[in-house]
């Protein structure tokens, strides 16, 4: 809130205190100093996948997708690939649309056990596992295996509701395009 108290936060519905969370980041959010974009839709058309992206922020000067995770433990960078995956798939999405690189993304954890971690990576070393990842997911949708990922449902929605909507939320960038 802008006297600088945080709302109460209800609990999650999976049990977890999600204020005791929230405040555990509060520092590291404060130190942002702001953001791009808050949740919001993104898709890429050369990658061919679709997501909601937690936030777009700048990290010490580095345009940065942040995908925030709660947890019962704070979990390690090799815990988390998949992770790293979906936020690059995301950075790449909007690179396209506000056509300004995104070269890092950050996974952001929160957990139970009163521990707060930042996970950054380089788009760039992503991007082969990420396009991997992509293939496999589609040859195994040709052969009738279906192993939907966390962004194909949100595919399905940008296609049923249209782009104009999602449009509004990077208009800042959209002038340059």
């Amino acid at each position: 809130m802008r006297d600088g108290t945080v709302p109460p936060i209800p609990n999650s519905p999976n049990g977890l205190d999600t204020g005791h969370l929230f405040r555990q980041i509060r520092p590291f959010l404060d130190s942002l100093g702001g953001y791009e974009v808050l949740e919001t839709t993104v898709w890429s058309r050369t990658l061919r996948v679709a997501g909601r992206m937690d936030a777009l922020v700048r990290m010490n000067g580095v345009l940065t997708v942040i995908d925030w995770k709660s947890s019962y433990r704070l979990k390690t960078r090799g815990e988390i690939p998949d992770y790293f995956l979906q936020a690059a798939a995301y950075a790449v999405a909007v690179s396209e649309f506000i056509g300004e690189p995104v070269p890092q993304v950050a996974i952001a954890i929160s957990a139970e056990d009163g521990k707060f971690a930042v996970y950054t990576q380089t788009v760039e070393s992503l991007l082969p596992s990420v396009k991997k990842r992509i293939r496999e997911f589609y040859k195994d949708k040709e052969n009738g295996v279906w192993r939907p990922w966390p962004w194909t449902k949100f595919m399905r929605w940008w296609r049923a509701c249209g782009k104009d909507q999602v449009n509004l939320v990077f208009s800042k960038y959209r002038t340059r395009l």
